[in-house]
């Protein structure tokens, strides 16, 4: 039996590319097994992680601010208050809307003048959608009219259980101060924790968080 070599070699030349090139390709499918695998772990392991920290995050804040504006103003202060503190943002909406002739405080007739010249007032507001019930820090805020707080305030502290929270007013005025409107405050509501207050007229972000800050 003849044996030709260069036959031989020629095939075992074949053979051995072959084993090489299965070697690689079963290198790369493992490499990329590997891969998929540890992407799949970090996913398992990662995200559920951080999920829980922003969860435990958003709900350990236990602080709200709920705002009456009747033309916008109070709502921006509100607002970056909210963004300050993380806190729940709530607006106390009449059932009503004020209309501008509503608000007209030359005339004894307007609506704002009936509510105001009345003590016993309360006008009718929508529900809130802030659970309040689980909130221990309440910012409350509102624009002075007549040196007070408008009455619909009256109706919202009157609606909802406050005792045991701490309550901060803030007011926007265009001359009052928000002295007496939290002085009264007090005065109809001995049995609630009201905070001074302050007025932020034209407030920076600069002077609302330093104020902010001095309330934690």
């Amino acid at each position: 039996m003849r044996i030709y070599k260069p036959m031989i070699m020629k095939n075992l030349r074949i053979i051995l590319l072959m084993l090489c090139s299965t070697l690689s390709i079963l290198s790369f499918a493992q490499t990329a097994m590997n891969v998929s695998i540890k992407r799949e772990d970090s996913k398992q392991v990662c995200y559920p992680e951080r999920e829980k920290a922003r969860m435990k995050f958003n709900t350990s804040n236990k602080t709200v601010v709920a705002y009456f504006s009747a033309t916008g103003t109070t709502r921006a202060v509100a607002e970056r208050i909210a963004t300050l503190t993380n806190a729940t943002l709530c607006e106390i909406a009449p059932a009503t809307p004020y209309t501008a002739a509503d608000l007209d405080w030359l005339t004894d007739r307007s609506r704002s003048s009936i509510e105001m010249s009345d003590t016993k007032a309360r006008p009718a507001m929508q529900p809130i959608t802030a659970d309040l019930a689980a909130c221990d820090t309440l910012y409350l805020g509102y624009p002075i009219w007549w040196d007070l707080a408008p009455r619909i305030i009256n109706t919202f502290m009157e609606s909802y259980d406050l005792e045991g929270k701490t309550i901060i007013p803030f007011a926007t005025s265009g001359s009052s101060t928000i002295t007496n409107s939290v002085r009264e405050l007090k005065k109809t509501y001995p049995a609630l924790h009201i905070y001074q207050g302050h007025l932020l007229n034209n407030a920076s972000e600069q002077s609302i968080r330093q104020w902010v800050n001095q309330m934690k």
